[in-house]
Formats: structure tokens, C-alpha cells, sequence
């Protein structure tokens, strides 16, 4: 796994009173980014909401003893993405972040510690533990308070020194009307994390957590010989399906292989089974490079042009259609078993060496 990184963010420094808090988004949105948002208003009465309903809540808090009310947000980047908060009317600040290398949220979505609110200079997360282990995280120290204090804080936490960020309201007015939000990133394999506080300027209540962002899973590359010893079945939709490889079946292998490459660029040996659909062929035409050997029954509609380059032997039954096909055998036929094969269509049968037939009593 990697680290997901900090790509672009923004702030929103929302100094006039709105019902309508309209959130600066980070630049160079791409589709599938994750997009992060932390929004504190200086009032609080009404729960925020999304008023596009495409991002995500995952919590809306107004427990700490001032008025305001503080809130964390995301969602995939579908790329051109806005955000538009509904509130109480009131100043308001926040923080947007754009992500990359993150899990999909569909599969794990963010987590964060339990809110830990208080009225001291020092705000103070509690511990996260986030599901699934220890991982290449990234941490996200948040926290909002009221007031009018230096914004972004001075100093950053303990072992939190990425991405300083601040956002605020302003000064305007009296101070209850005002509000801070701060941020501070950490990129840290653990199974958990207890952040220390951040020191603000001045005594007010605050609301403080910590935030963990999964890492995307690992690529799955196809680069190596495929050895089955089962049944392999799949769906090998938006993959490259070049085998680069020896294909070595030792059971079943059972696939429908139409609108796939049909190119096999190295021996097939086959010492079970192969079924294949081979009814969408590249070029029309299906060339055998290499020497087939069937130690069982062959049995495949041969139907577009075939040219055999090495020897045919056969030590069971070998049945096929030869039909309008090009029956020229440029090498000796020894058959000690039994060859059926109709030889109509008037073209001539080159055989340049020995025949002998042992079952015709022949000389």
C-alpha cells in the first residue's frame, strides 16, 4: 500500500452572515479524487445540510458550550464538484481538501475519533482506531472553536506538521459572532493514533477530532505465467488480457474467450481438458505455430484457414472436418491408430514420404 497525499486544498473565510454558505473548493479536481470538507457557522440552531445532496455527512455536531455548530463532510470527485452548505444565518469558516491514493468510500469511507469538546486553549482530540489494522494512513488532526483567536494556531501538535491550515470568519462584531476552524495532517503507519492538542490564543470552547483516511488497495498486476492447477473462472473485464506466458492447464479451464486476443504466443500443452469459444477470431484466420500434441481426443470446429507448420501426430482418435481445407501434408503420415478424415473437394493429397497402411494390409 501508499500513503494517500494532500493534492490541492482551499479555505473559505466566511465573514458575512448567510443562510447559504458557499465552500471554496480545492484546485485541479479529477473524477474519483476524495474530497474532504470541515464547516464550523457561529450558529448553530439548525443541523447543516447539502443542499446538492451528493456529499456525505459524517458528523453535525453542536455539543460544545458555544452556539455554533461544526460539521465534516465528502465524496467521490465526479470532477466540476461545488459545494453549497445550508445554516442558521451566521458567519462561518472551512477547510476543503482534495485527496488522492484514498480507499473508495463506497468500500471504506473515512473514520474519526468521538468528538471531545472543551473551553481551554487547548483543544484535544481523543484516540482513533481506525477498522482494519494497522495501514498506511493519513491523519488529519481537525478541530473548530469560537471566537477571534490567530488562525491558522501558532505551532502545529506534536508529530502533525503537514498541511497547516486555518480558516476563519473575521473579526467583525462581537466575538461570540465569530468562528475558527484548523487542520494539521500526519502520514503514519499505525493500528492507532492519539493526537496531542493544538495551543490557540485565547480561552474559548472547542470541538476536536482526529480523522483517518484509509490507502487505496494495492494494483493487482497480471505480468507472470498463469499456472492452474483447478478451475480458474473471472471476469477479466477492463484488464489487459495479454498472456505473456505459458498457459499450463492441469484440470479444467472453461472460459468463453469471445472479443478476447486469441493469440497464443507460446506452446499450449494440454493434458486434461480445454473448452474454448473460439467463434470471434482477430483477422479471421488461427495460426498454430508450434507442434499439437493430444495425448486424449482433440475435438474443435476448424473453421477459417489453418496453417499446420510442424508435425501432426496422433496416438488416439484424431477427428476434424477437413473439408474445403487445404489438405496438403508437407510430412510423413504414420498412423498405427485410425485416421478419419474426408478428403473431398478435388484437391490434391501431396504425401512425401513413406505411407504405409498396417490396418489395409497394404504393401
Amino acid at each position: 500500500m501508499a500513503f494517500p497525499v494532500i493534492a490541492t486544498t482551499n479555505t473559505t473565510n466566511g465573514t458575512t452572515a448567510t443562510t447559504s454558505a458557499v465552500v471554496n473548493m480545492p484546485a485541479s479536481i479529477a473524477a474519483g479524487d476524495l474530497l474532504l470538507v470541515l464547516h464550523r457557522s457561529a450558529v448553530g440552531t439548525a443541523a447543516h445540510s447539502d443542499g446538492g445532496g451528493t456529499w456525505t455527512n459524517l458528523f453535525n455536531d453542536n455539543s460544545d458550550a458555544s452556539d455554533d455548530r461544526i460539521s465534516l463532510w465528502y465524496k467521490v470527485a465526479a470532477g466540476g464538484d461545488s459545494l453549497t452548505i445550508t445554516q442558521t444565518s451566521s458567519k462561518f469558516a472551512s477547510i476543503a481538501w482534495r485527496i488522492t491514493g484514498a480507499a473508495n468510500p463506497a468500500t471504506q469511507a473515512p473514520q474519526f475519533a468521538t468528538l471531545v469538546t472543551g473551553s481551554s486553549t487547548t483543544p484535544d482530540p481523543g484516540s482513533l482506531t481506525p477498522t482494519g489494522g494497522a495501514k498506511d494512513y493519513l491523519w488529519l488532526w481537525m478541530g473548530g472553536w469560537e471566537g477571534e483567536q490567530t488562525s491558522p494556531p501558532a505551532g502545529n501538535p506534536t508529530d502533525y506538521a503537514d498541511s497547516i491550515l486555518g480558516a476563519n470568519s473575521g473579526t467583525g462584531g462581537a466575538i461570540t459572532t465569530n468562528c475558527r476552524v484548523a487542520s494539521a495532517a500526519r502520514s503514519f503507519n499505525a493500528v492507532s493514533q492519539d493526537p496531542g492538542s493544538w495551543t490557540i490564543s485565547v480561552t474559548d470552547d472547542w470541538t476536536a477530532t482526529v480523522v483517518a483516511i484509509h490507502p487505496a488497495p494495492p494494483a493487482v498486476p497480471l505480468d507472470a505465467a498463469i499456472s492452474t492447477t483447478g478451475i480458474v473462472a473471472g471476469s477479466l473485464s477492463g484488464i489487459n488480457k495479454s498472456l505473456a506466458a505459458t498457459v499450463t492447464p492441469t484440470a479444467d479451464f472453461a472460459g468463453a474467450l469471445n472479443a478476447l486476443l486469441k493469440q497464443f504466443a507460446a506452446d499450449v500443452s494440454t493434458t486434461g481438458l480445454v473448452v474454448a469459444d473460439l467463434t470471434v477470431i482477430v483477422g479471421g484466420a488461427v495460426a498454430l505455430d508450434a507442434a499439437i500434441q493430444a495425448v486424449g481426443d482433440v475435438s474443435a470446429a476448424l473453421s477459417a484457414t489453418f496453417t499446420i507448420s510442424s508435425s501432426i501426430q496422433a496416438t488416439g482418435i484424431l477427428d476434424a472436418d477437413l473439408n474445403d481445407l487445404l489438405k496438403s501434408m508437407a510430412a510423413t503420415v504414420d498412423t498405427t491408430g485410425k485416421v478419419d478424415a474426408v478428403l473431398s473437394g478435388g484437391v490434391p493429397v501431396g504425401i512425401g514420404a513413406t505411407t504405409r497402411l498396417m490396418r489395409l494390409g497394404v504393401r
